[in-house]
């Protein structure tokens, strides 16, 4: 049952640090679709498929998007199913469907942003992680050596993350001119309190908040030069399922 309503291509885009959805309506769609499943997993294993994307079809012309899989980590090859259904729980008919397989997400650099806005620093970046979790010891008279005590689950990691915030105008060409204005931008994201995903080239990422307080460092003699280092703490796991319900 191959998919005949939709051309539907999934592809990296390394200059964003994430993997791209472009789907487009065929003029044969089936008027039956109410849903666009997207499901992914790891490449040539036999892990269960996981569900990404879920987009309502209110009509027809809403066959026609493009998205992205923001939680796909950087190094790993993914294959994806599309299916396009009459439903989005359990017994739900799947009227057409396929598979893109060896889809290779990697990036150079830093990646932070949400469903709202993303951004990629491709130039001199860094990060440091801590793992924290709860534990006390307690010593006794009898004992040479003291014995942890651990009433907690508490396992979250905190850090710290820097990097060349930069426009690129064309492939790998950093814009200068459009520099500090973006960096304004990226402090404002940075600072404005919501969620992210945060993600390393190595293949790391994290949901985090951002800590107050995000420094700037300049050098007067480039343009361009200005470094942000930030501050973060992971609050939760990653946010896989992204629902779109259409207007």
């Amino acid at each position: 049952m191959a998919l005949t309503s939709i051309d539907i291509s999934i592809t990296n885009n390394n200059y964003k640090g994430y993997v791209e959805f472009t789907s487009t309506k065929k003029a044969n769609a089936s008027s039956s679709i109410m849903y666009v499943l997207i499901f992914r997993r790891k490449h040539n294993t036999l892990e269960d498929y996981i569900r990404v994307y879920e987009k309502v079809i209110a009509n027809l012309n809403q066959l026609n998007f493009t998205d992205m899989d923001l939680s796909a980590r950087s190094g790993i090859t993914y294959d994806y199913r599309v299916e396009l259904t009459d439903g989005n729980s359990t017994g739900y008919t799947v009227i057409e469907f396929g598979n893109i397989y060896g889809v290779e997400c990697w990036f150079d650099g830093l990646f932070i942003g949400n469903e709202s806005k993303q951004y990629l620093a491709p130039l001199d970046c860094d990060t440091t992680t801590t793992r924290n979790t709860q534990g006390a010891y307690v010593t006794t008279l009898a004992s040479r050596t003291p014995y942890r005590v651990s009433n907690s689950n508490l396992n979250y990691t905190t850090g710290q993350s820097s990097g060349l915030f930069a426009p690129l105008k064309n492939i790998n060409q950093i814009d200068v001119q459009q520099t500090k204005d973006y960096i304004e931008e990226v402090i404002d994201f940075l600072t404005d309190g919501t969620e992210k995903i945060l993600k390393t080239s190595d293949g790391e990422i994290w949901y985090v908040s951002v800590d107050p307080g995000v420094n700037i460092t300049s050098d007067d003699h480039f343009v361009g030069t200005s470094k942000i280092e930030f501050n973060w703490t992971e609050i939760g796991d990653v946010p896989a399922l992204k629902k779109v319900v259409s207007v």
